[in-house]
């Protein structure tokens, strides 16, 4: 499966990206993600980690869900959402900040793309550790 298939079948809030844009994300993502370490997952990993980057950017299209969920996409790029409710449309952030300077991993568990790229980057490369 290519890799805009791959985009466009678990993240249908980025179809409205057009193909040669999402092609040029393709370009950006590539250098992160080795084809000889990730294997038969490297497709994949190269399209969670570019829903990261488009979710991060604020490229969704959350027009389905209204106003709030605009307000949820735009805070998924700085913060992680604390709270929302839909009464009266209220949401409240957190700062990831302080895991980020002791977690390489904090960045990419502000999405469930990014965590999902862990996860796969997890099952094909094992660290080294020492004891």
């Amino acid at each position: 499966m290519e890799i805009i298939d791959i985009i466009r079948l678990v993240a249908p809030e980025f179809n409205s990206v057009d193909d040669s844009d999402l092609n040029s994300w393709i370009l950006l993502a590539k250098p992160w993600v080795s084809k000889e370490k990730f294997g038969e997952f490297y497709e994949q990993a190269v399209a969670y980690l570019i829903c990261h980057f488009m979710t991060t950017a604020g490229l969704a299209d959350t027009s389905e869900y209204g106003e709030l969920g605009a307000l949820a996409t735009l805070a998924s790029s700085s913060y992680g959402i604390g709270s929302i409710s839909a009464g009266s449309s209220s949401i409240s952030f957190t700062n990831g900040g302080a895991s980020a300077t002791t977690d390489p991993d904090a960045e990419f568990m502000r999405t469930k793309y990014g965590i999902q790229y862990v996860t796969i980057r997890k099952l094909c490369i094992v660290p080294i550790t020492i004891a």
